[in-house]
């Protein structure tokens, strides 16, 4: 019996009549704030009819891969460099569904699917026909320092030792927790300390939306806070006391500063930097933190990364940029995405993405149709 993929693909075709009503004419959304561009040898020319580069934008967590991506692409193609925009998913997603056109990204990069509301937003605006492939995984590990008692631990037992706030007797009090078995006395007697990553990485979205906003979840007095934002708020935000140890890996690697702690402590790396002999990975819901772990969903703080793709772009190379995520130089075992961090899908899911984005078109249902 053949063996299905390991992940399965999110593509989808949107088609219907479009009820475009002009406003992306002369005019561009930008996400506020923290879009930061990334290009070689000049600024973004967003002047309809003149870009001749590939355009992608969202996920701060794909980012670095698509960076690497485009670099390969070109190098191997000799077409222009295709230039990009660090947005966030929701960000990246909202910009890639305003149109179809040149002033829009020709692709998405989204730490999740496109939810329904942004599938209606892209139909809405024209985008028709849209591919959308996962190029792999990310996963938060979780290790300790080898030779401490060993710990096992739950999303939410996370939550409630690094959260700001933290619900006792009813009321929400500052974290009063010091060492894990205030938090469970199922727990060792060790400190709390956690290593991970700052604010200004991609991966801090993952332990947010993965680990916090996972570990929080089910909590009584958290979903009876009625406000999105301030529910959201207090799920995410973090202890400042020095139980939490922001770090960037542009410094020193998260092992090396996991050695600088003189007593216990545990880290959020990435999986690759589990083979450190010094470090001994911690079960997260029962499950020890490996690559086949996170490819088939058991390691509950993985994530599927995913690319959206037009069809046609608005330049060409498109397709072409997209497929060089899936070739097995980038993302095969020993790819240069892979090397840098990206948990790769199997060689038999590649080829089925890659089948994918080479499939025609599907045809558009005649005017009033349903």
């Amino acid at each position: 019996m053949a063996r299905a993929p390991l992940l399965p693909y999110w593509g989808w075709w949107m088609a219907g009549r479009a009820v475009l009503a002009g406003a992306l004419l002369g005019c561009v959304l930008l996400a506020p704030g923290h879009a930061a561009e990334a290009e070689a040898g000049g600024a973004v020319d967003l002047t309809p009819g003149a870009r001749e580069r590939v355009r992608f934008g969202g996920s701060t967590t794909v980012f670095p891969y698509a960076l690497l991506a485009a670099e390969h692409y070109a190098a191997r193609t000799g077409r222009p460099l295709p230039i990009g925009e660090s947005t966030g998913t929701t960000a990246g997603a909202r910009l890639f569904c305003a149109g179809s056109g040149p002033l829009t990204p020709d692709i998405a990069m989204t730490s999740r699917p496109l939810n329904p509301a942004e599938k209606e937003a892209c139909l809405a605006h024209g985008v028709r026909d849209v591919v959308t492939i996962p190029i792999g995984m990310d996963a938060l590990a979780v290790g300790e320092k080898a030779g401490m008692p060993p710990l096992a631990l739950t999303r939410a037992q996370i939550w409630r030792a690094l959260a700001a706030r933290v619900p006792v007797e009813g009321h929400f009090v500052p974290n009063p927790y010091r060492f894990w078995r205030d938090v469970d006395p199922s727990l060792p007697d060790l400190p709390i300390k956690v290593i991970g990553p700052a604010n200004t990485s991609g991966k801090y979205d993952a332990l947010e939306t993965v680990i916090l906003e996972g570990g929080c979840r089910g909590v009584a007095e958290v979903d009876a806070i009625a406000d999105k934002a301030q529910r959201r708020r207090m799920c995410v935000t973090l202890r400042e006391d020095g139980a939490y140890v922001p770090h960037t890996l542009l410094a020193i690697p998260y092992v090396e500063r996991l050695m600088q702690e003189p007593g216990p402590a545990i880290v959020l790396m990435s999986l690759q930097e589990l083979d450190d002999a010094r470090v001994t990975p911690v079960r997260v819901e029962g499950v020890v933190p490996d690559r086949d772990a996170v490819i088939n969903g058991r390691y509950p703080v993985g994530r599927a990364l995913y690319l959206h793709i037009k069809r046609p772009g608005a330049v060409p190379g498109v397709i072409d940029f997209a497929q060089e995520f899936l070739r097995d130089d980038a993302s095969g075992p020993n790819g240069y995405l892979s090397a840098a961090g990206l948990v790769p899908l199997d060689a038999q899911a590649r080829a089925t993405m890659r089948a994918l984005l080479d499939a025609p078109p599907a045809p558009t249902p005649a005017e009033g149709t349903p």
